[in-house]
């Protein structure tokens, strides 16, 4: 077919990685460079079989990802879905503290069931009490 080249910044190996940490979870991964802004993994989980939506099953096949309301495979959660905005900050402060040594693995942090200012009170989605970097 004709046409123009496109070339992909995906990172096979990287994304083949992320498929393997994403089996029999729901989520997704998406790893971008941050100088160039390259999308190097996308991974939406679960997933499914390409080839299921081919030939005289299609339609069923098809009806039975679109129904399963649980999984959703069909929803493309690297792309469409939304996450809170200081969720993934979390992990990077975190890791900018162990590196400048100002918190360390054993760390404790007391969550007031989310950020409070005057009036305004953003939720999360903790149990509350005193956290460590693994909870």
């Amino acid at each position: 077919i004709p046409g123009k080249d496109m070339t992909s910044s995906i990172d096979l190996e990287l994304q083949l990685y992320g498929e393997l940490l994403m089996t029999g979870k729901r989520g997704s991964i998406v790893a971008i460079e941050p100088e160039t802004g390259e999308i190097l993994a996308l991974i939406s989980a679960p997933n499914y079989n390409p080839n299921e939506l081919v030939g005289r099953v299609r339609s069923r096949n098809y009806t039975a990802l679109y129904y399963d309301s649980i999984n959703k495979p069909l929803f493309d959660r690297g792309i469409l879905a939304e996450y809170p905005p200081g969720s993934p900050f979390k992990l990077i402060n975190a890791l900018i503290g162990l590196q400048e040594g100002v918190i360390s693995s054993a760390t404790t942090l007391t969550c007031r069931h989310g950020f409070h200012f005057g009036s305004l009170t953003v939720a999360c989605h903790c149990k509350g009490g005193p956290l460590n970097l693994k909870q």
